[in-house]
């Protein structure tokens, strides 16, 4: 149920209404209080039905302004419809930062506009929690898992902030190296597995050399672990081999 109440007419700059109770200043004629009441309606029902066209409809309706300030009075429907729109990036296996989803709302993005923060924050905790899958999918071996968070959030998370991110848990990272090393010479008998292409491999799933040389230098400046598993592995293959 969706109770309007006119709080207070201020000249010029929009009146204050409360909408069940929460008040907001919006640029809107007293005498549209009925239609103002069917247009919160019809925008709590887009968040609940994740309905990204209605949503589009509704900006064009009203000032866009309007739809996020009604929006964010009702933050867990809006918290989930910008997360289906997330989810569904992740269903097309498609990069996203937070840019992409305000284009998806049909939005120009500005991080200056203040009734955008809400996105910008649901976005932020969204790629935060895809973090934390993707690294406990390195401690379970789950290379599909990591291929696809890794992919997906590449825009937002480079791959050196994953390996980073890594380095906190060191034995299960190098557990996930030799893992996708021996995963790799499976694949790919014929070809000769550099450290470089490893690090394509174990993040994103591909056996080809491309590389920032940026990112490169930063993984040489430090434990280049990509380089040692490999090494290691190799050099127990050798061993392996000289006692038969």
């Amino acid at each position: 149920m969706i109770d309007v109440v006119l709080k207070q007419i201020t000249p010029g700059s929009g009146n204050i209404f409360l909408i069940n109770e929460k008040e907001i200043t919006l640029q809107v004629k007293v005498a549209e209080i009925d239609s103002i009441k069917l247009y919160v309606t019809s925008v709590v029902e887009c968040l609940k039905n994740c309905d990204i066209e209605q949503f589009h409809r509704l900006r064009e309706e009203r000032k866009e302004s309007t739809l996020y300030k009604v929006a964010g009075l009702f933050p867990f429907e809006f918290e989930q419809f910008l997360r289906s729109i997330c989810h569904q990036f992740f269903k097309e296996n498609r990069p996203f930062a937070t840019k992409d989803v305000f284009n998806k709302l049909g939005t120009n993005y500005t991080s200056k506009t203040p009734y955008f923060q809400f996105v910008i924050d649901v976005v932020e905790r969204f790629i935060d929690e895809c973090m934390h899958i993707l690294l406990n999918a390195i401690k379970k071996l789950d290379n599909h898992t990591v291929w696809t968070y890794a992919t997906v959030m590449q825009p937002k998370i480079s791959g050196y902030q994953v390996y980073l991110a890594c380095m906190n848990d060191l034995a299960a990272f190098e557990r996930y190296i030799r893992f996708c090393c021996e995963l790799l010479e499976k694949e790919s008998t014929k070809i000769e597995i550099s450290w470089l292409i490893l690090y394509n491999y174990c993040l994103y799933g591909v056996k080809e050399y491309y590389f920032s040389g940026s990112v490169l230098q930063k993984i040489e400046e430090m434990d280049n672990v990509f380089k040692r598993v490999r090494t290691d592995y190799y050099l127990a293959k050798i061993d392996k081999v000289r006692h038969w």
